[in-house]
């Protein structure tokens, strides 16, 4: 993502909020299950990028629920650098963010650690259809459009092209962009053949193309040819949920409750995402459209943080090799990972 300052993350009320609000009136809090006392708590903030992933926080704002964490909002972070200013100074103290990223924040000391992961595919190379491109082998000698040089994209590409016996910078070529929107527009315009895009800039490039007349295709999945080139499943467990140390202590039953949420969101939106996707969509950018048709090539599941260790554990290693300050100097302990 590119860097920019950091702001104040843009609230955005559930529907549950605002109907609450008309017929209660100003209620100070939300009614939270402890131990089957009922105690007065804060609505929960959830706050995420404006990207897939946050489908999973804004679904839990917006479905009812007569169950924990009780009553939920969603707020965009717009940019790395406010959801790190946002972490570091309390403001986000529940968000969604890639798992590097928490386990920069972690090793740092900002008192966060990670409640899950909730979204286990992302990257992809989109080419120009009939490209002859099957595996990461078939980019020897090919250029490629990639967002933020040392940022995910590249890092994972220089990563799958060393696993594969090539040299990057050789072999395949990166032609460096600002972001991902700006590779996915030139793509679309036929001003490249190749470019890394992350959903749901996949999914606008091939829209957008086609609405040209120019036909465009997702094929490599990185998180399949990671699988393929380490000998592990494929996926990348690359976005997750961090919760605030603070907040965990005022509300201990919160970590296992909102997991299971996410659980929930996770089996709605896949379930029947005609139905479920607009109405978490409505609180972010994209379209409905462009979501539903990104939905399949996202992954989103939610699987515990301490379940899903060794995935990201291999994720973290692979990305430090390259740049460990990536991930904040060093891989972080088994302390990082909640159990839920």
């Amino acid at each position: 993502m590119p860097h920019s300052d950091a702001g104040t993350p843009i609230a955005v009320a559930s529907r549950r909020t605002v109907l609450a609000g008309l017929a209660g009136g100003a209620l100070a809090g939300a009614v939270s299950w402890n131990g089957g006392a009922l105690a007065t708590q804060a609505t929960l903030t959830l706050h995420g990028p404006p990207a897939i992933p946050s489908l999973i926080p804004a679904w839990i704002a917006v479905a009812p629920a007569a169950t924990p964490p009780g009553a939920v909002d969603f707020a965009l972070w717009r940019t790395a650098d406010q959801m790190r200013a946002g972490a570091v100074s309390g403001r986000l103290r529940a968000f969604v963010a890639s798992t590097h990223s928490i386990a920069n924040l972690h090793t740092r000391g900002a008192g966060v650690r990670l409640l899950n992961v909730i979204c286990w595919r992302l990257l992809y190379v989109v080419a120009v259809a009939g490209s002859g491109i099957s595996r990461i082998e078939d980019l020897a000698g090919r250029r490629l459009l990639v967002a933020a040089r040392n940022d995910v994209p590249d890092l994972l590409l220089q990563f799958l092209s060393a696993r594969a016996g090539m040299a990057f910078g050789r072999d395949v070529t990166a032609d460096y962009v600002a972001t991902s929107a700006q590779a996915a527009q030139m793509l679309a315009a036929g001003l490249a053949d190749l470019a890394v895009l992350p959903e749901q800039p996949a999914t606008v490039a091939i829209r957008t193309a086609a609405s040209q007349g120019r036909r465009l295709e997702r094929v490599l999945d990185l998180s399949s040819e990671f699988g393929r080139l380490t000998g592990a499943a494929p996926r990348i467990a690359q976005v997750g949920i961090a919760l605030a140390d603070d907040l965990m202590s005022e509300r201990p039953e919160l970590a296992g409750a909102l997991h299971r949420r996410c659980g929930a969101a996770a089996d709605a939106l896949n379930g029947d995402p005609g139905r479920e996707v607009p109405l978490a969509a409505d609180l972010l950018p994209a379209s409905p459209e462009v979501m539903i048709d990104a939905l399949p090539y996202a992954d989103l599941d939610a699987v515990g943080a301490w379940a899903a260790q060794e995935d990201v554990m291999r994720y973290l290693t692979a990305l430090a090799g390259l740049s460990p300050e990536i991930i904040g100097g060093d891989l972080p302990g088994s302390e990082l990972f909640l159990e839920v």
